[in-house]
């Protein structure tokens, strides 16, 4: 995460760890793969020094020099959602195809779930994808030396990241519906946020650009039922019920 001065925190490497312990590269290397060819005196050393700066030796290289099997870990909010399971699908298949292991771990969408499940993950894979909702700071601080990709991040970030055109995606459904002769069209919107999401925003500047006002939005849970539930919400308002030519836009999740 970029720090106050806008730059990105220095990574920690293993020349750090071997000026901090006051040895070689090689002796933190063996210290840290708990060979026998040091001392346990100095290799508890080098281990107080590695941790002492927050050091993660990178499983996703060592793997990668001795041809072992990579163990990726794909977080997601979700499983029952069938978006969620077609994201799930793909990782699988394209780690398949590299010959690569895939953990899948559902957060449930829940906060606690997701920092409990980064503080298991951190030493069981050597690479992490998926969604996370946590400050990059926690992100950071249980993945330092992973590599990371995170999918659908709607704000910047200093990890790797997949975004889906989700602008293009509300412009084209809201260019379908006013072709179809609807005028007043509303949202359904996943979010646990005061204001509006970034999707509401799109959905906005698509009904400005096609000459008809924004509808409502309305807030919904990311299941059936609460999806149901807004619906009926939206189309009680009184700016909806009565038209017969309103047509909610449904997005549950919309990454």
């Amino acid at each position: 995460m970029p720090s106050a001065t806008g730059t990105e925190p220095r990574k920690i490497t293993i020349n750090d760890v071997a000026k901090s312990a006051g040895v070689s590269r090689q002796t933190v290397s063996r210290a840290l793969n708990d060979k026998d060819e040091i001392d346990s005196v100095t290799k508890q050393r080098v281990l107080d020094a590695a941790r002492a700066l927050g050091y993660r030796p990178s499983r996703f290289a060592r793997g990668l020099v001795r041809q072992d099997t990579m163990t990726i870990g794909l977080v997601i909010p979700d499983l029952l959602n069938p978006f969620f399971t077609e994201v799930a699908a793909a990782a699988l298949e394209a780690a398949r195809t590299r010959g690569w292991q895939v953990v899948v771990y559902d957060t449930g969408d829940r906060a606690e779930e997701e920092l409990g499940t980064l503080q298991v993950i951190s030493s069981q894979v050597d690479a992490v994808i998926g969604y996370f909702s946590c400050p990059e700071s926690e992100l950071e601080k249980f993945t330092r030396g992973m590599p990371v990709v995170l999918i659908g991040r709607e704000q910047r970030t200093r990890f790797s990241a997949i975004q889906i055109d989700g602008a293009a995606g509300v412009h084209a459904a809201v260019a379908h519906l006013v072709a179809q002769g609807h005028t007043r069209i509303g949202m359904l919107d996943h979010h646990t946020r005061a204001e509006p999401s970034i999707r509401h925003e799109w959905f906005t500047t698509a009904a400005t650009a096609h000459g008809i006002e924004a509808g409502l939005m309305v807030p919904a849970d990311q299941t059936a039922d609460g999806g149901g539930s807004a619906l009926k919400a939206l189309l009680a308002d009184g700016r909806h019920g009565d038209d017969r030519r309103t047509a909610p836009i449904v997005e549950y999740h919309g990454p």
